[in-house]
């Protein structure tokens, strides 16, 4: 039987520019996050980051 994955999207509205790159910063150093696939993509457009 085939199963279907749903995928979430989180979206952070960060203070600025800079407290969203330092978030992103921390998403892809954490080696726990990408072992077990946490995430899969992260879109940063000014204060906001979406993953």
């Amino acid at each position: 039987m085939p199963c279907n994955i749903h995928g979430v999207i989180i979206e952070v509205n960060c203070l600025s520019e800079n407290h969203s790159n330092i978030l992103y910063k921390c998403l892809s150093s954490d080696e726990s996050l990408k072992q077990n696939e946490m995430y899969k993509r992260v879109n940063i457009s000014g204060s906001l980051i979406k993953m």
